[in-house]
Parts: C-alpha cells; structure tokens; sequence
C-alpha cells in the first residue's frame, strides 16, 4: 500500500511555473503525495499535468482558471471559477445584448481564461459584443489602455488583474474617469488584497463568493 505524506510547506515562486514545479519536484522526491494551492492561474495549469505525470494529489487553491476544471483524475479545484466570475457579472447590467462588454486583463494564462469565460457567457450566451483589451505584464503606464476602454465606450467592463502594478492599474482608471463612465466590476480577493484598490474601491462593482459577517449563522459565528 501506498503511503502518503502530508505536510505544511510554503514556498515563494514569485507566480513562475518553472519555479513552481521545481519546488513540487522536490517534494515529491521527498515522498509529499499531496500538493496544494497557488493563486496564479499560468502556475495551476502547469502544477495539473505535473499531478498527472507525477500521480500525485493537487488542489489549486484560489486560481480561478477554467482550465483547472476537469484537468484530469489527479487534480482538484477548491475554490470558484471564471466562469462563475463572468456570470455573476452579467446581473450587473439588466440587458447586456447588443452592447460592448470591455474585457480588461493582463496578457497572460490568468487572463486569457477571462476572456474566454466574458466571450461565452456575456458574448455567446448573452448576446455581447466583447472587447478584449490585453495588457502585457510588462506595463507599467496604463493611460493608453485607459483610453482603450473609453474609445470601446462599453456598457460594462469586467476587470481580471494580479500582482504588483494593481494599484497603478486601478490609479489610472480612477484618474482616467473610466470608473465614473462605465460600470466597472472584478473579483473580490481576500482582505489583504482590500487596500490595492485605493480610492478606487468604492466605484467598483466587486464580486464576491464569500464575505466575512455578512451572513449571521452558526457556520460563521
């Protein structure tokens, strides 16, 4: 019979792939045959196959990819997905068919599931007209995407974005009237992500599958 070993582990990999499944090589050499967590999407995607390859347990942690989904028999999503993400979003506007939906995101695996996800719930299924604006992960100056959006003149803008130019992405809209024009809306992450929005926050529409103290029952007491 084969024996598992779980143990608690934290590694920085700085949301690289190849820093990521290096350290999981490790572990599994260590004999770990349960591995868990990420909140990077390009990181969950790679950490699937090596589960397979590798026959051992993942759980993806917070990554919202819908690639994750259904990857294969050794993978496990435990938190939500774009897609649910996405549908959410479309209770934000009462009719979104015929008009342009903005899909704002980072050029990366993270948003590349995103648009994807706003293309076939709020494109196919809503009858959308979707933008995609992709934004390499090397920008630092956001006003010419700033003006992207306004040019699209969208009736909704559904924002995917991580990392450390959060807050300046989040400036410039703000600065650039795009969150006084449009309904702008996002995933809601943990409270240690709260400050990144700045004086932005209050104009977001943000989605959120779970916020501590709203609900008043025994589960959450």
């Amino acid at each position: 019979m084969r024996s598992t070993v779980v143990r608690s582990s934290w590694t920085r990999y700085e949301g690289e792939p190849d820093q990521a499944i290096s350290s999981a090589v490790d572990l599994v050499g260590e004999g770990v045959t349960i591995l868990g967590g990420t909140t990077s999407s390009g990181v969950a995607v790679q950490m699937a196959s090596f589960a397979e390859e590798n026959e051992v347990l993942y759980l993806s942690g917070p990554a919202v990819t819908d690639a994750i989904t259904g990857a294969n028999d050794y993978t496990f999503r435990s938190g939500r997905q774009t897609y649910q993400d996405v549908a959410a979003a479309a209770a934000l506007v009462e009719d979104l068919e015929g008009e342009t939906v903005v899909a704002f995101v980072q050029d990366s695996e993270f948003g590349e599931s995103n648009v994807a996800a706003v293309e076939n719930v709020l494109g196919v299924d809503v009858g959308a007209d979707v933008v995609p604006i992709e934004v390499p992960l090397s920008a630092t100056e956001f006003t010419p995407f700033a003006q992207q959006v306004a040019d699209a003149d969208p009736e909704l803008v559904f924002v995917a974005w991580a990392g450390d130019t959060t807050p300046a992405m989040w400036e410039t809209l703000e600065q650039q009237g795009v969150l006084d024009e449009y309904a702008v809306t996002t995933g809601l992450a943990e409270q240690a992500t709260w400050p990144l929005y700045g004086p932005a926050g209050p104009e977001i529409d943000f989605l959120n599958h779970y916020f501590g103290g709203a609900p008043d029952n025994e589960a959450t007491s």
